[in-house]
């Protein structure tokens, strides 16, 4: 009886799948045609307005299935409908296996995915067509902000599109097989930061840190001499075919860094939106109160404030500021009239979806 039990079962979830593979296919059709209009009319292909309205829906109808689960399930139907209407070209920052190129292998499963070897290069990239979208480094949860990034955004005609969170877990990998033979690691500065008390208690002083622009080329160099190890991502170990000596080396198990995607397009409101802003200060006494002070009357969350020193003037500083809004809302565009009466300059970065 029981055997039978489970074939009745079987027999009602084959019926489920026929349904389900015809629904992607209807899904799919649907999505062609919506691609031809854009096409037609000029629109992206990638619209992260529309995907975040989908998330939202799904997991509103959602009871029992997993939502991580259930979130990658869409993802990859996404980038099925993202494909059939046009491969997208995306610059990341490379070498392959760098941890720009998982956010981007997570986010465009569909599409072309172009290395860059520099911050910079991603966005001039962008700028001149070569790639549809970029993905760049904004921040690590535990060692802070890529000054690169937020440099290169001041001077960019290129919009913030999104946001790709992404855990970021570290692997010490290498050529030799056992680490009593490791003598150099190679790997990014920021990196070393986030695995201290990891390297301490492994090599205590009898090993050389070797510091380079990114994990994937710490690995590359490993791959290439005795002695020698990276730490980098597992898709970095499989890439340049190294052994994993230690797994989840990270010092924090939270390490969760934050990718911007970048292009031309500007989005329409979703009702839970974040912007981008940089500002530099007129040069008062108390000014930085004045500039944030409409925020907080307008009752605006921020979520982030950073500086820089202006390139132009020694000791002036810019600030890069991120707050809870769509640049359209009305109590946005009051706040940054009356941010205006105490700043040099403004640069609107950017209104996107907030990242769940």
């Amino acid at each position: 009886m029981k055997k039978n039990e489970i074939d009745w079962y079987r027999q009602k979830i084959n019926k489920i799948d026929e349904k389900i593979v015809k629904l992607l296919n209807q899904r799919l059709h649907l999505a062609k045609a919506i691609g031809n209009i854009k096409h037609n009319l000029g629109l992206p292909v990638f619209d992260p307005v529309r995907e975040n309205e989908v998330y939202k829906k799904i997991n509103s109808l959602n009871s029992i299935f997993p939502q991580e689960l259930l979130d990658e399930v869409y993802s990859n139907i996404m980038a099925a409908a993202r494909a059939i209407e046009r491969k997208l070209k995306i610059i990341y920052l490379g070498p392959a296996g760098s941890f720009t190129h998982i956010a981007a292998k997570k986010k465009f499963k569909d599409a072309e995915l172009l290395e860059a070897n520099s911050i910079v290069t991603v966005f001039t990239e962008v700028e001149k067509n070569i790639g549809d979208y970029g993905i760049v480094p904004i921040e690590n949860s535990n060692n802070g902000v890529v000054t690169n990034t937020l440099d290169k955004l001041l001077t960019t005609s290129l919009n913030i599109v999104g946001e790709i969170l992404s855990k970021v877990s570290h692997n010490l990998i290498s050529k030799e097989k056992k680490i009593e033979n490791v003598r150099i690691i190679y790997s990014h500065p920021q990196v070393f930061g986030q695995c201290e008390n990891w390297i301490s208690a492994n090599f205590k002083n009898n090993i050389q840190l070797v510091p380079v622009e990114s994990t994937a080329l710490a690995a590359e160099l490993a791959a290439k001499n005795k002695n020698v190890a990276a730490i980098a991502s597992e898709l970095a170990a499989e890439i340049y075919k190294l052994n994993t000596l230690a797994k989840n080396i990270e010092d924090y198990k939270n390490n969760t860094t934050r990718f911007l995607i970048i292009g031309k397009q500007q989005n329409k409101p979703t009702g839970n939106d974040k912007t981008s802003i940089a500002f530099a200060a007129k040069d008062k006494v108390g000014i930085l109160y004045k500039c944030l002070e409409p925020f907080a009357q307008n009752k605006i969350n921020l979520t982030k404030i950073e500086s820089r020193p202006a390139k132009n003037v020694a000791w002036n500083y810019v600030f890069f500021v991120d707050f809870i809004g769509h640049i359209s809302d009305l109590k946005v565009k009051k706040t940054l009239e009356k941010l205006d009466n105490y700043c040099s300059f403004i640069k609107i970065l950017g209104s996107y979806p907030v990242k769940q």
